[in-house]
């Protein structure tokens, strides 16, 4: 179990959170493993013919490039919500230092972190948050001294009820 701690920020005022990162795999060494019956389409009706074609589907295999590199953190702001990243989401983020502009990135600005889109300014990179109830101060956190990239979200888990 790794511990980290975080500087969050909810509400326009930051805090601070110790995270603990428990990489715990089922026996089988997955997140989860499942049967993928079917395809459907959202808004119209599809035959129920062909799902008996079931093949399993492994969210680790389907998901994560590289086990040793990858965690979840749970977010806790709304500061991407623009983006499809809702507060209780559960992110699947992989360790890295490098990532194309346009990725969403956990970044420590200036010693603190955070989340948001890559951007490259004039000025250099940038972090920018995707909620258009935020100001454009708020949207866009430009470093004072240094900017490193800490992981780059890889996917996004919701659960329903």
């Amino acid at each position: 179990m790794k511990k980290i701690s975080m500087v969050l920020q909810r509400n326009n005022q930051y805090h601070q959170e110790d995270l603990q990162l428990d990489n715990k795999r089922n026996t089988d060494g997955n997140i989860s493993g499942t049967t993928l019956q079917g395809i459907v389409e959202a808004g119209f009706s599809t035959p129920t013919e062909g799902f008996s074609d079931a093949e399993n589907l492994s969210l680790d295999d389907w998901i994560i490039k590289d086990r040793d590199k990858s965690f979840m953190l749970k977010v806790r702001s709304d500061s991407m919500a623009d983006a499809g990243i809702q507060v209780e989401d559960y992110l699947i983020v992989e360790r890295t230092s490098t990532a194309s502009t346009g990725s969403i990135v956990l970044v420590a600005i200036d010693g603190k972190w955070t989340m948001g889109y890559l951007r490259n300014g004039n000025n250099g990179y940038f972090i920018e948050r995707a909620n258009r109830k935020y100001s454009d101060d708020q949207r866009c956190i430009y470093p004072k001294d240094s900017l490193l990239i800490e992981a780059k979200v890889i996917s996004v888990i919701r659960k329903y009820d």
